[in-house]
């Protein structure tokens, strides 16, 4: 069987006058069955999709994960008013544009992230995505009930003066409870390093935009066809979704779904193997 390629590339997105790049990291084996994009959370990075990506991509998909803008490897926007959900919408749908190849897509999204996956997919035909898979998104989403957001704006300009601080910072989120620190180096990643101090790794400027976007609410049933197109996975989040929603709703033990456990890639392979032929 031929190796499974792993490779960055780097897109330029236009907001007016400017551009800014946005680094996608690719899991792609031979001859791809499908294309999955996969969309973190609000302080996320595109490694929180590392083992599900590898072992997608394993299994036959082309699985492409962006770290959006203002995080990881992307560049940031020189004005914090830029970080609007609307900017990051057109960031998604210039990524799934710059990749489309006429085959199937799947779009998997975790809490902000999933939000802006269902988004998008709901203003698109509905033959554009065979499926949208989205975690830790309850049927009323304000952002301002978001717990990983309200965390991040409490305590983005956080430092630590060792990297096992950070560590420990990042165990506070609402994320992470649960999770040993000894699984916690693993996402190492989600911390930077300047002068002998860390930081959370991503633009502090990204929370500065958030509280225009109270009162906000987005209803998930709205977003979804009601004739078993779509399905939505939640975890510990929110709401129950209304029954005639026409969702397969999938509960998950641990306290936040970040679908990075063997239970949770087995699921998804499961659905994406059941409707690509």
């Amino acid at each position: 069987m031929a190796e499974v390629q792993v490779t960055r590339e780097d897109i330029l997105v236009p907001f007016g006058v400017s551009l800014v790049s946005v680094s996608v990291r690719r899991h792609c084996p031979p001859s791809p069955k499908g294309k999955v994009f996969c969309f973190h959370g609000f302080t996320g990075r595109a490694e929180d999709f590392g083992e599900l990506a590898g072992f997608l991509a394993a299994n036959g998909f082309d699985v492409l994960a962006p770290d959006m803008v203002g995080r990881g490897e992307s560049g940031v926007f020189a004005d914090p008013r830029d970080y609007s959900f609307q900017n990051m919408l057109k960031v998604v749908t210039a990524i799934i544009d710059y990749f489309l190849d006429g085959k199937p897509r799947t779009l998997i999204g975790v809490g902000w992230g999933g939000l802006l996956a269902l988004v998008v997919s709901a203003g698109r035909s509905a033959q554009h995505f065979e499926r949208v898979i989205a975690a830790e998104v309850p049927a009323r989403y304000a952002i301002e009930d978001d717990a990983i957001i309200s965390d991040a704006i409490a305590r983005a300009n956080m430092t630590f003066p060792t990297l096992e601080a950070g560590l420990q910072g990042l165990l506070q989120s609402p994320e992470f409870v649960g999770m040993a620190l000894a699984e916690m180096r693993s996402r190492i990643y989600r911390l930077r390093e300047r002068d002998g101090n860390y930081f959370f790794h991503y633009d502090k400027a990204i929370v500065a935009r958030q509280a225009d976007h109270h009162s906000k609410v987005y209803t998930i049933a709205a977003l979804v066809p009601p004739d078993g197109s779509r399905l939505l996975v939640r975890g510990s989040a929110g709401t129950t979704t209304p029954l005639d929603a026409g969702l397969d709703l999938i509960t998950f033990a641990q306290p936040y779904a970040r679908l990075d456990s063997h239970a949770e890639h087995l699921l998804v392979l499961g659905f994406l193997t059941a409707i690509v032929s």
